[in-house]
């Protein structure tokens, strides 16, 4: 029953998402892991000029189902960068991310996650379409310090960042591809209450750009069964 909710999950995503990201430009992936149940988040992000997306304001809204050990995501966000010209206009992205628990039990307050996604984006029609493709692939890791009040819970999210653009302008006159690879880090920590209500509140880093932080709020529930 559990593998065919979470594949189901994973089906809707890829028919409403289109092209799936794995991470929405101007938010940070999130490394914090998933509980068992339903996880709503909103979240706003802040970029220096000097980040792949350039200087912008993100505001997303997600929601996670965690099933046994894996947990699927899907986020819509509103990212309005600053500034005018191609690929400066504000834009709404849908995207996705699959995170699984390789290490890490209810017992147990370290966990070990693996996350990997993709991401597409296409800017421009015709002969003057551009279109850019992200790969990250990574780990992450949290730890549980319980307390009365809530439970704090850091954590960290290195990983490679496979990114590709291709369209006209590049290789020549009738266009080409420019593959790059970098290394991104990614840290957080949340704050969880026992009602489910939560902080966030992170920051990531790609490559030798300026780092993307973001705060957001979390509400997660239980749903017996899972």
């Amino acid at each position: 029953m559990q593998c065919r909710l979470a594949a189901a999950l994973g089906t809707m995503l890829l028919v409403l998402a289109g092209p799936i990201s794995a991470q929405v430009p101007g938010l940070p992936v999130y490394g914090g892991g998933f509980s068992t149940g339903i996880t709503f988040a909103g979240v706003a992000g802040f970029s220096p000029s000097d980040t792949p997306t350039g200087k912008a304001t993100a505001f997303g809204v997600s929601g996670t189902l965690g099933v046994g050990m894996l947990g699927l995501t899907g986020i819509v966000a509103r990212v309005d960068p600053s500034g005018s010209g191609t690929g400066r206009d504000s834009f709404t992205q849908v995207g996705g991310l699959a995170t699984v628990k390789a290490f890490g039990g209810p017992l147990i307050p370290l966990a070990l996650y693996l996350q990997g996604g993709y991401s597409r984006r296409t800017i421009g029609q015709g002969s003057n379409e551009t279109t850019m493709t992200s790969v990250p692939l990574g780990v992450s890791i949290s730890l549980v310090i319980p307390s009365v009040v809530v439970a704090i819970r850091p954590w960290i999210a290195p990983r490679l960042q496979f990114s590709r653009v291709s369209g006209p302008g590049l290789s020549g006159p009738g266009g080409g591809s420019s593959t790059d690879t970098d290394f991104a880090f990614g840290a957080g920590v949340d704050l969880t209450t026992l009602s489910g209500f939560g902080f966030r509140a992170m920051a990531e880093k790609i490559g030798g750009s300026d780092p993307i932080v973001a705060l957001g709020l979390a509400y997660a529930i239980r749903v017996p069964g899972l």
